[in-house]
């Protein structure tokens, strides 16, 4: 009978694919909080695959509710000066996409989630390169 993994090494195990399939999304979805948290460890950790990276960044928009969203927006704005150009590039998608819904729906924004809080620090991402559509996205962003 095979051992049964640890919920880090199981959950990095599923999202080592090229894309999320949505019984993958139920998955992680499906434990809340719990995997919430867990993608968000992953991410600070800073151990990913680019796979893993851009799959945990999307998991973590869509389970934003279950944390701090100021925190998140923090742990991805780190993210954003990261040496790996793909790992800055998802980090800096997740951050336009929160942005963007922070427009969009202010009363359930993170608090932090402004042009003028951001831009400063996307900024540097920008000077550091990122993969070609993500820039042309920061750049009409930034404006």
């Amino acid at each position: 009978m095979p051992k049964k993994l640890p919920a880090k090494e199981s959950l990095l195990r599923i999202l080592h694919r090229r894309e999320l399939t949505p019984e993958i999304e139920e998955k992680v979805i499906g434990q809340r909080k719990q995997g919430y948290e867990l993608l968000l460890k992953c991410l600070e950790q800073n151990e990913l695959s680019k796979h893993q990276v851009a799959n945990v960044c999307v998991l973590l928009m869509k389970t934003r509710f279950y944390g701090d969203q100021n925190q998140l927006l923090e742990v991805l704005l780190g993210s954003c000066e990261d040496t790996r150009i793909h790992v800055r590039s998802a980090a800096v998608r997740t951050v336009l996409a929160l942005t963007h819904f922070a427009l969009s729906y202010p009363k359930q924004a993170p608090a932090k989630a402004t042009r003028e809080y951001i831009a400063p620090k996307l900024n540097k991402s920008l000077q550091l390169g990122l993969e070609k559509p993500t820039e042309d996205w920061l750049k009409k962003f930034l404006g």
